[in-house]
């Protein structure tokens, strides 16, 4: 992984592109490996997560800075629309599924997951399957936020050091999502 990250970011060179390489990150490996990375794009949203993960992570020897972001399925609303909602929690589910046994064993997760995981495999994730993934499991994969609570999460995240925030799908879900998300973040800077 490394070796492909030094061919990358030689490749932009030659093409006269400076860039910053990250690495998607959630169970203790590829923590250890993001700190060899310009940044790291955690998968998850919860604050308790996002501060273990940070700290799993030794930047100290970095000639340069580095940076921490995260990557969460999202919807941020105005009027909470529920048919949006259910893709969040499908979305959300997904990434719970593909989370390390490390990380769901140390929050408590595991025997929400295994057992779901055991039953339906690989199977593609449906209605049926995300009954089964309780909403307090799929909540600490994503960012569910109305427009008077987001303010409040964004500066906790900046006091854990989060300095990148994707804005994942369902948003992108429509033009109007995209556009809510926008007029929200433009009133949240000005606050």
């Amino acid at each position: 992984m490394l070796e492909a990250k030094n061919e990358i970011f030689e490749h932009l060179e030659r093409c006269g592109l400076k860039c910053r390489i990250w690495l998607g990150a959630q169970g203790p490996e590829m923590l250890k490996a993001a700190s060899r990375f310009d940044g790291a794009l955690l998968n998850y949203s919860d604050p308790e997560m996002l501060a273990w993960a940070l700290k799993k992570i030794s930047t100290t020897n970095e000639t340069h800075k580095w940076v921490a972001g995260i990557f969460a399925p999202t919807y941020i609303y105005r009027e909470f629309k529920p048919e949006i909602y259910r893709v969040l929690r499908l979305a959300s589910a997904t990434v719970a599924l593909g989370t390390s046994d490390h990380v769901l064993k140390r929050f408590g997760l595991k025997d929400s997951i295994t057992p779901i995981r055991r039953d339906h495999g690989s199977k593609n994730l449906s209605t049926s399957i995300l009954e089964m993934v309780p909403p307090t499991v799929t909540d600490r994969f994503c960012i569910l936020k109305n427009k008077n609570d987001l303010p409040d999460y964004i500066r906790t995240l900046e006091s854990l050091g989060i300095e990148q925030v994707v804005f994942a799908y369902p948003q992108a879900i429509s033009l109007e999502t995209i556009r809510e998300l926008g007029e929200i973040l433009e009133a949240t800077s000005k606050e």
